[in-house]
C-alpha cells in the first residue's frame, strides 16, 4: 500500500457558478478540489494541472520504470548513431505526453 492515498483517476475540472471551478472524479463526480475564480485564464490553467495530476503520476512512474531498462542501440541513420526506444519507453512517452495535453488545455 502507498504512504499516501488520493483518489484514483481520472478527475476533471468545471465551473460550478462564475467565481469557483471544481475538481472532481469523473466516474462518481467526487469533489477533490474547489478554486475560486480570481484570474480566469491563470486559475483555468491551475485548475487543469490539478485535474491531470493522477494522469502525470501514471506517466512518470512509466517514465521511471523505463529508464531502468536499458535501451537497444541499432546500427546507423543519417550518419549518426540512433537509439530506439524499447516498447515500454515508448508506452511511457506516450502516458506523458496525454497528461501533458490534458494539463496544457
Amino acid at each position: 500500500m502507498n504512504k499516501y492515498q488520493y483518489t484514483p483517476k481520472e478527475w476533471r475540472s468545471e465551473y460550478c457558478g462564475k467565481d469557483r471551478i471544481r475538481i472532481s472524479k469523473i466516474s462518481d463526480k467526487r469533489r477533490i478540489a474547489t478554486i475560486a475564480v480570481k484570474s480566469r485564464i491563470m486559475d483555468e490553467a491551475n485548475a487543469r494541472l490539478i485535474a491531470a495530476a493522477p494522469e502525470l503520476l501514471v506517466a512518470l512512474k512509466a517514465i521511471k520504470a523505463s529508464l531502468n531498462q536499458p535501451v537497444q542501440h541499432t546500427g546507423i541513420r543519417n550518419g549518426a548513431s540512433c537509439d530506439i526506444l524499447r516498447g515500454d519507453a515508448r508506452t511511457a512517452v506516450e502516458f506523458a505526453s496525454a497528461a501533458i495535453a490534458k494539463a496544457e488545455g
